[in-house]
């Protein structure tokens, strides 16, 4: 059996300080953080932010709002153990969007499971840190990939994993990868997960769905299925 597998954990800081910030422009809340440490992924983005004024209307922020926001002079690093990462760059998110840009690291670094994580962003003095450790690795049990279902004769797809040490839930996703396409997501805190085929319409003879598991502080394995009429 030929199975991909990749882990990733999800961490949002909303200025978390373990140590005083010093009175950091008056306000606690003054910094945004969003930190997307991926296990096993080269690749890692972080976002950090001015926290924007509630009264911003919505018109403000995509016209170089969310841009204006973006702190561009932060030293960030990622320390494990005696390991320190600290070559990031600033990057735009995303072609499709103008206002977003992130922070990456420009040499490898993948992140293992079951592991602690500390998050360290220094800005003219001021420290934010926050710290973390990434889900242990697990399997999907049932069913294998490359598995064969008839829509017709299997109403229901049931998925079973093992559990991830550290999690606090699982976030399953279901994808047309033909299309590329989201079709479902589901939330829970079980183990084992039944799929109703009937209840989408898109799924057409020869369909390819994939089904992604996510542990949340986040670990995700993936596995394709075909599907026959």
């Amino acid at each position: 059996m030929n199975k991909k597998s990749k882990s990733i954990i999800f961490l949002l800081f909303l200025v978390l300080a373990c140590e005083p910030i010093n009175d950091f422009e008056n306000d606690e809340f003054s910094r945004s953080i969003l930190f997307n440490l991926t296990v096993n992924q080269d690749k890692q983005f972080i976002y950090y932010y001015k926290t924007i004024e509630n009264e911003k209307k919505f018109h403000e922020l995509l016209d170089g709002g969310v841009d204006s926001s973006f702190i561009k002079d932060a030293n960030i690093s990622i320390v494990s153990s005696n390991s320190i990462f600290d070559n990031f760059i600033i990057e735009k998110s995303s072609a499709f969007i103008d206002h977003r840009f992130h922070y990456t690291n420009i040499e490898s670094f993948h992140p293992k499971p079951d592991t602690d994580y500390e998050l360290k962003i220094v800005e003219n003095g001021n420290i934010i840190t926050g710290k973390t450790r990434t889900p242990s690795d697990f399997n999907i049990i049932y069913p294998k990939t490359n598995s064969k279902f008839s829509k017709s004769n299997d109403k229901f797809i049931e998925v079973k994993w093992g559990k991830s040490k550290s999690a606090f839930g699982y976030l399953i996703k279901t994808i047309r990868s033909n299309k590329n396409e989201y079709s479902s997501m589901f939330i829970t805190q079980d183990t084992v997960f039944s799929i109703d085929l009937s209840s989408d319409y898109r799924y057409k003879k020869g369909s390819k769905l994939n089904i992604e598991i996510y542990a949340y502080v986040l670990a995700l394995r993936y596995l394709n299925l075909l599907l026959l009429i």
